[in-house]
């Protein structure tokens, strides 16, 4: 029996609403989604970047042949088709969703969740998730599920919110045959912001990157600094998160 392919599929766009063009801002040496690639590529399962045919996509393209990322273009509103024609074009078998607004996301959490995924009894029927009752700091979210679940949700996900956000039909409650884990921590940090929607969320990512070297920290080291710099929180904390 073959071992089934896994894959981590991104999302990115330049027509970013609230920052325009963020994944492409530099921060340290490296731009936001050489970032994100960059601690992706340590978990050493294959990349895919789902993206759109508008101008500049180009410039995502390069950068996600920096980091052995395949590209695919798929349709700028529909999120969810873009997710589901991107995993079946590579023929994958379960798929890690991610997005390119968290420089930060830690791979050995990412790890956890496909550790996880594997140890159920019933894979094909199970969603993972670090994002619903959240308790880990917003920015290193993922998503672990199957082809047959993405599918599903393709054809039945018919609402706005689940074609423009992939996920919310496999944790709507609409079929009760999914089973949902969801990945905890024991201490809830879910007040803490390292996602990139705004300028300040860009200025705090941006200094610890450069000046406490976060590209190379886990998600709890991030946490700890986070939480005893209170000047560091403050740069962001009146952020409010768009709603799904």
């Amino acid at each position: 029996m073959k071992s089934p392919k896994i894959g981590i599929i991104t999302q990115a766009r330049i027509s970013s609403t609230r920052l325009p063009e963020k994944v492409l801002l530099k921060m340290g040496q490296e731009s936001v989604l050489g970032h994100h690639l960059s601690r992706l590529s340590k978990t050493q399962l294959p990349l895919f970047i789902a993206t759109t045919p508008e101008n500049g996509a180009t410039k995502i393209a390069a950068i996600g042949k920096k980091f052995a990322a395949e590209i695919f273009i798929g349709p700028l509103d529909d999120v969810l088709t873009r997710f589901y024609a991107c995993a079946k074009s590579y023929d994958l078998d379960y798929i890690i969703r991610v997005t390119s607004d968290c420089p930060l996301i830690d791979p050995e959490l990412v790890l956890q969740g496909v550790n996880l995924l594997l140890g159920c009894s019933n894979p094909e029927r199970t969603y993972i998730s670090n994002t619903i009752d959240r308790t880990y700091a917003r920015g290193f979210d993922f998503e672990i599920f199957s082809m047959s679940l993405l599918r599903q949700a393709h054809l039945e996900g018919v609402t706005l919110p689940a074609r423009e956000h992939v996920t919310p039909y496999l944790y709507s409650g609409a079929d009760k045959s999914i089973f949902i884990q969801q990945v905890k921590q024991s201490v809830d940090h879910s007040n803490l912001r390292v996602t990139l929607d705004t300028r300040e969320d860009f200025d705090l990512i941006k200094t610890l990157i450069e000046n406490y070297d976060a590209n190379n920290l886990s998600h709890k080291d991030i946490e700890q600094l986070l939480i005893a710099n209170s000047w560091l929180r403050a740069i962001n904390a009146h952020i409010e998160q768009k709603k799904v």
